[in-house]
């Protein structure tokens, strides 16, 4: 690092307030200096990382959005699967009583033609 220049006539003024000499305050001066580089270097790294770590957020976000629809979409065809499901368990139901319907009727009708037919003879 480059050493900070001291104007002349603040050398006796610094060196008697502070009590301590000029070479000493322009080395800690530099050891400032140096330590602020790093920490400059440190926070532009920290910046970039956390851009980084910003958009990686962001691209989650998107990826969570994308799976959170599909995963709407499945329920939405499972539940009309469902219903479709239902309604023809009810439908086949429906059949079933109507073919129960019409054999006992079909029953029906044939006591009554054997009766009918015994009464003529």
């Amino acid at each position: 690092m480059r050493m900070a220049k001291v104007n002349p006539l603040l050398h006796p003024l610094l060196t008697h307030i502070l009590n301590v000499p000029l070479a000493h305050l322009v080395a800690t001066l530099s050891l400032v200096q140096q330590k602020l580089a790093r920490l400059q270097i440190e926070n532009n790294s920290s910046r970039y990382r956390m851009r980084e770590l910003e958009l990686e957020l962001e691209s989650c976000k998107q990826d969570v959005a994308r799976e959170r629809q599909n995963v709407i979409q499945q329920e939405e065809i499972i539940a009309r699967h469902r219903v479709l499901t239902k309604s023809a368990r009810k439908d086949e139901e429906n059949q079933k009583r109507y073919r129960d319907a019409v054999e006992e009727k079909k029953g029906a009708f044939s006591i009554k033609f054997r009766r009918c037919m015994m009464l003529k003879t």
